[in-house]
């Protein structure tokens, strides 16, 4: 047999550097009976920067707590990430609150203190700068798009949603 050529594969560590997006709130219910307790759920999309690959994770409100589950689950599954970019385009005047309320929660000490221990830098993209988080929009439109195919307008239940994702 002929030499074969060398080959050097070098791995890059996957999710190395997170875009985190928020999308919902999305209605979900307690329980299997009719006339179950529905309440409001949100889904934390993580963007590998690199390689474009998608982490959802299901989260029961936009809470210190409910942001720290979605990002311990994801470490856990994926590894933790050296840097977490979110999305500063306070340009869109519809998701000011929500802006607001993302800012809000990993401002918490809470959420700085989790970050720190596992030197994790949290950096907002620069404001006006649609092309830093374009490719978080576009994956958030394209899980929704998916989910109403998928649901086809029946309520589940928060377990059966975080699944489904």
């Amino acid at each position: 047999m002929g030499d074969l050529p060398a080959i050097c594969i070098t791995k890059a560590r996957p999710f190395d550097r997170v875009g985190v997006d928020f999308a919902g709130p999305l209605m979900t219910k307690c329980q299997h009976i009719r006339k179950a307790t529905q309440f409001k759920s949100n889904i934390c999309l993580f963007i590998c920067a690199a390689t474009r690959a998608v982490h959802l994770e299901l989260v029961s409100s936009l809470s210190t707590e409910a942001f720290l589950a979605a990002l311990r689950l994801f470490i856990a599954q994926r590894g933790h990430p050296s840097e977490i970019l979110l999305d500063n385009s306070s340009n869109f005047i519809g998701s000011a609150n929500h802006l607001k309320q993302l800012f809000k929660l990993v401002r918490q000490p809470q959420v700085q203190d989790f970050l720190t221990v596992r030197n994790i830098h949290w950096k907002f993209v620069p404001p006006y700068a649609p092309n830093f988080g374009g490719v978080w929009e576009s994956s958030i439109k394209l899980a929704k798009r998916h989910l109403l195919k998928t649901c086809k307008g029946h309520l589940l239940m928060f377990e059966e949603l975080s699944t489904l994702l």
